[in-house]
């Protein structure tokens, strides 16, 4: 598979990931809504890191993949403070690391999920936008 090619398929996965996150806020699933929000975005950063030639990165941490896409795209690093938060969602929404799934709730609020869909929607269309500038 060609580079362009791959990182468009990292791409579509990251889309589906934010498709899954709104389903799943309408269906009050919350902390579902944040760990697919935290991997559209993880996808999408991936598909930049690979659309300039890297290997994928073999890291959930959003921020270690800030710091790498920095280095093609500076402007990257606007989303920095709030990618934070999302960051920590990969560990929580996965393994119960102790919390009953009774929690969850008082956990994952409807704002939350809200707000992790208004970042990883933004951060894709950065990342949409830098596809298309590679195109020309």
């Amino acid at each position: 598979m060609n580079v362009r090619r791959e990182a468009e398929n990292w791409l579509a996965f990251a889309r589906e990931d934010l498709e899954s996150a709104k389903a799943l806020l309408s269906a009050e699933r919350y902390m579902h809504v944040c760990f697919h929000s935290q991997q559209s975005i993880e996808k999408g950063l991936k598909a930049l890191l690979v659309l300039n030639g890297l290997d994928n990165p073999k890291t959930h941490k959003l921020l270690v993949l800030i710091a790498e896409t920095e280095k093609f795209y500076p402007e990257i690093e606007n989303f920095r403070e709030e990618i934070k938060k999302l960051d920590g969602y990969y560990l929580t929404t996965r393994y119960p690391n102790g919390v009953l799934l009774t929690e969850y709730p008082k956990i994952f609020t409807k704002y939350d999920a809200e707000q992790a869909i208004e970042l990883s929607e933004r951060v894709l269309q950065f990342i949409e936008g830098k596809f298309k500038e590679e195109k020309r």
